[in-house]
């Protein structure tokens, strides 16, 4: 089962991102990347060795103005998600989800994302949720996080389009209320993750908190 698991994170392509929160212990140089600020023009360039991107901050800006300056709310703050008894690093699942998805939340609460003590590590789940229209679905999101304490609900519609500001909100949720994080795992609620193989993995990887894991395309053809 642990074999299985860990193919399916790599084939899969779950996104494993490694970190502790403090960031001080964290700000080193990615090798291969070398940042050209222009201040002149207000933007930055990425070389990899191959390619190199260049982003216009003013463009960026003007295109996706509710990304720069969208202040997060959440209607549900998880307060609690990660308190618990120090000692212990903490593995925190960070997990997508859409309001209208109970089922797979009670279904990951029964397997892989229940709260527990694993490998030496103390294992807990979160699911991320924009508003729904629906004011059932916010109901029993409420009810949820009474029953469970593993909900954040921001004020943004639950959207394909709004993905990348629940990234960045949940950035934000991370350094305002889970500090204590020493990993975080990034997924969606359709995903089946296997912890001990994850857990696992951490033990045999020197420096992994040092390490963004994951499945990497390099030069990715675009298929639409």
């Amino acid at each position: 089962m642990k074999r299985l698991g860990a193919c399916i994170l790599l084939i899969g392509g779950f996104i494993w991102l490694s970190y502790t929160v403090r960031l001080k212990q964290r700000e080193t140089p990615q090798a291969g990347l070398s940042p050209s600020p222009n201040p002149s023009r207000g933007s930055v360039e990425l070389s990899d060795g191959t390619f190199t991107f260049r982003l216009d901050y003013a463009a960026f800006r003007a295109e996706f103005p509710q990304l720069q300056s969208y202040r997060c709310r959440e209607l549900i703050p998880g307060d609690g998600v990660c308190t618990g008894p120090p000692g212990l690093p903490l593995l925190l699942l960070a997990v997508k989800s859409h309001p209208a998805s109970s089922a797979r939340r009670a279904t990951a609460r029964r397997t892989w994302a229940r709260p527990r003590v694993l490998g030496g590590y103390r294992v807990r789940a979160v699911f991320l949720v924009g508003v729904s229209p629906d004011p059932r679905h916010l109901a029993l999101l409420e009810w949820e996080s009474q029953e469970f304490g593993d909900v954040v609900l921001w004020d943004f519609a639950e959207s394909h389009q709004n993905l990348s500001l629940k990234e960045r909100c949940f950035l934000r949720w991370v350094g305002a209320h889970c500090g204590q994080a020493d990993f975080i795992f990034k997924g969606d609620d359709d995903e089946f993750v296997n912890p001990p193989a994850l857990v696992t993995y951490l033990g045999q990887t020197p420096n992994a908190s040092h390490i963004i894991h994951g499945n990497i395309q390099r030069h990715a053809v675009v298929m639409r």
